[in-house]
């Protein structure tokens, strides 16, 4: 961190402050610079003497002043005024430091702490987990799917009795096929009829289906003779004889069944 928080107005008017000399003062404000260079505010210094301290406050041990021996035991002080611990020889804690650095959050600190927050959610949160619920929201999907797919079917379903009743009333079309058609074109357009309107009545839409004329059972010819002098002379007498019996077909019965 290049800059930490200092509360200007309590180290004025702070009596534990205000009981140091100005060189202590000067050694208290280098001591939590140091202490800042840590970016998780812990507020912990490690191997720090007193006189590394003095030397980067600026303090020498000289014959022409006696500001070394005015800064002796200052640590010492530091301690018996609750303003830092010394759990041991070599670590100095300031107290409060890191609850002192942590309020009054600036935006950019505010928004870090948020984005950390989520980074740290993700992370300690497994990924397998996150795959599992989407492949489950997937099955579930398609479960309800699939169970929608089953009850429109069951709607646009009939009996065996009544699709036997179909058969008799329409001899001359496939009556089980053209149910498949119906149904599926039922399935694809909502249930709606080609006008829009829904179906109110499937046995009703179903016997104006068979009655269409895409559902006239159409009559395949043979194929003609063809005009080839190397044609087999069976098979081309055969094809009359198959022609000739349709024919008789054809004019002997209707090809479709109104009633």
């Amino acid at each position: 961190m290049k800059w930490f928080k200092f509360y200007g107005q309590d180290f004025q008017t702070d009596p534990k402050i205000g009981y140091l000399n100005p060189l202590q003062k000067l050694m208290w404000v280098n001591l939590l610079c140091i202490a800042s260079q840590d970016k998780d505010y812990t507020g912990i210094i490690k191997f720090l003497t007193e006189d590394q301290l003095k030397a980067v406050s600026g303090i020498t041990d000289n014959q022409h002043n006696d500001d070394w021996d005015r800064t002796s035991c200052s640590l010492d002080l530091f301690e018996q005024m609750g303003l830092i611990k010394r759990p041991d020889a070599y670590t100095i804690i300031i107290v409060n430091f890191k609850k002192r650095q942590e309020t009054q959050l600036t935006g950019a600190e505010r928004a870090k702490r948020f984005r950390d927050k989520k980074r740290n959610e993700k992370v300690t949160q497994p990924s397998h987990d996150s795959n599992a619920r989407i492949d489950k929201n997937r099955i579930d999907k398609r479960r309800i799917n699939t169970k929608k797919e089953i009850i429109k079917k069951e709607k646009f379903s009939i009996t065996k009795d009544q699709l036997n009743s179909l058969i008799e009333k329409f001899p001359n079309v496939e009556v089980e096929l053209e149910f498949e058609k119906a149904r599926d074109y039922l399935l694809a357009n909502g249930g709606k009829r080609k006008n829009g309107k829904p179906v109110l009545d499937l046995m009703a839409f179903l016997r104006n289906w068979m009655r269409s004329d895409w559902t006239k059972k159409k009559t395949i010819l043979p194929p003609p003779v063809p005009d080839n002098p190397n044609y087999p002379p069976e098979k081309a007498k055969r094809n009359l004889i198959a022609l000739d019996n349709m024919k008789k077909q054809i004019l002997n019965k209707p090809i479709t069944q109104t009633k």
